[in-house]
């Protein structure tokens, strides 16, 4: 073997893989503007709400760089680009301040509305026990399924939409996920949800 002179150095390889999105990180810019400045970032079926945390705190992106942190930062979105057969596609939402406790998570399993559960359901609002609110929130989310989901274009039967009553007692669709148990199944279980038999729609808070 050759010796190395003493005192020669090993040259170290500190090459690595660069990578330009420029064309991206533009249409990113432009969209976040068109949108009026603020976005929340999404892919096909995962957001990355477990990244909140690299970017102060909130899933609001202002710049493509805050978008790109996120999505990095997060492993449901990392998950879904490297273990999906569908291509990954980016999806960016004006960014709304929503009020947590008006946020519902809709079970549709044969094109029939099963279940509804609170989002975020580790908080608690007294108001959402009172009996005559409930009745209310069935009815609305009902016809919201029977008059807009089912009369869209969406090819699955069984799937889960999350939604957002407004003060005006509007609903807003926000997201829509898989019927499996990568999504949260929140206050009830996948394998009642699977099997269930039960006649109309149960409302959990």
């Amino acid at each position: 073997e050759d010796e190395k002179d003493e005192g020669e150095e090993e040259e170290l390889d500190t090459s690595c893989d660069e990578f330009e999105f420029s064309a991206l990180t533009r249409k990113i810019e432009d969209t976040i503007q068109e949108l009026g400045g603020a976005i929340f970032p999404k892919l096909n079926w995962s957001a990355p709400k477990d990244a909140s945390w690299v970017n102060g705190g909130t899933l609001e992106c202002r710049t493509a760089g805050d978008v790109y942190l996120v999505l990095k930062g997060s492993d449901f979105c990392s998950f879904d680009a490297s273990h999906t057969d569908v291509p990954v596609q980016l999806v960016l939402r004006k960014w709304c301040n929503l009020y947590p406790s008006q946020e519902f998570r809709c079970f549709v399993r044969d094109n029939t509305l099963i279940a509804i559960s609170q989002r975020h359901h580790s908080q608690h609002w007294p108001y959402l026990q009172d009996l005559q609110y409930q009745l209310d929130l069935k009815d609305e989310f009902a016809e919201f399924h029977e008059n807009v989901m089912k009369q869209s274009a969406f090819p699955l039967s069984d799937y889960v939409f999350d939604v957002y009553r407004d003060k005006k007692d509007r609903i807003w669709l926000i997201d829509m996920n898989v019927w499996a148990s990568q999504t949260d199944a929140l206050l009830f279980d996948w394998s009642e949800l699977v099997s269930w038999t039960a006649s109309g729609v149960e409302l959990r808070v």
